[in-house]
């Protein structure tokens, strides 16, 4: 789904013979779909409070996935909820990269 979050109807697909269901899964969220390829890394994050006169930004995390895909909120068919997931605060990544992900954060 392209207008969802928190990865509701999202399915990876390893083969062209789960294609149709992964297609039929996500519009049961949203008549409008995306498909991409899948992209192997960890997740970042950081929250921004504040408006443009005042932003206060907090220490970036990071996500890493043991299997799977991310997800906050559940599904009917849950991949064990979040426990595939590993948080680390701060991120683990050098103070530059921190700071480079800071600053994006308060530009967008």
């Amino acid at each position: 789904p392209t207008r969802s979050g928190s990865s509701f109807g999202v399915k990876k697909v390893n083969s062209a013979d789960e294609l149709d269901y992964a297609i039929e899964s996500a519009r049961q969220y949203d008549s409008k779909i995306l498909i991409e390829q899948a992209v192997s890394g960890c997740e970042v994050g950081c929250a921004v409070l504040g408006n443009s006169a005042a932003l206060a930004v907090g220490e970036v995390d990071q996500i890493r996935l043991q299997y799977g895909i991310f997800r906050i909120h559940q599904e009917v068919e849950p991949e064990k909820g979040s426990e595939n997931a590993v948080i680390t605060v701060p991120a683990d990544l050098s103070a530059e990269e921190r700071g480079r992900i800071k600053e994006t954060a308060k530009k967008i």
